[in-house]
């Protein structure tokens, strides 16, 4: 999908920053069609330092979330998405459960009971809902 389109629904002023570092108002009428382009938002550098690399972890931690919509956004946002994080955490499931995964030994965990690393790397911050 290239863009996602959208139409204003009220007269809104959308602000924005020029190439020369002005911030500027562009005013929206309603009724006017917009298109959010999603590959443009994911590959902008001023989100996304080296934008163009395989890098999961710039989704630790904080981050801006609004630069992130893989699913669309706002009230038509795909139905598919919690299928599809459901079903992924399924497949990773099902893959852990055929091979054995193991924990890197690190020296500043050198000290930790086995009950402990359990628990550090079992330790979850968002759990999955299909509600």
């Amino acid at each position: 999908v290239v863009g996602v389109p959208k139409i204003s629904t009220a007269d809104t002023t959308l602000t924005a920053v020029n190439t020369l570092g002005q911030k500027v108002s562009i005013p929206v009428p309603q009724g006017t069609m917009l298109s959010i382009v999603a590959t443009g938002l994911h590959s902008n550098s001023k989100y996304w330092p080296d934008p163009y690399a395989f890098k999961p972890e710039r989704f630790f931690g904080e981050w801006n979330q609004d630069a992130s919509i893989p699913f669309s956004a706002g009230s038509r946002v795909c139905l598919g998405r919690r299928f599809f994080e459901t079903e992924a955490t399924a497949i990773l499931a099902l893959l852990i459960s055929r091979y054995r995964v193991t924990i890197k030994e690190e020296p500043q965990f050198a000290h930790e009971t086995f009950e402990q690393k359990k628990a550090r790397v079992l330790k979850t911050k968002h759990a999955l809902s299909l509600t």
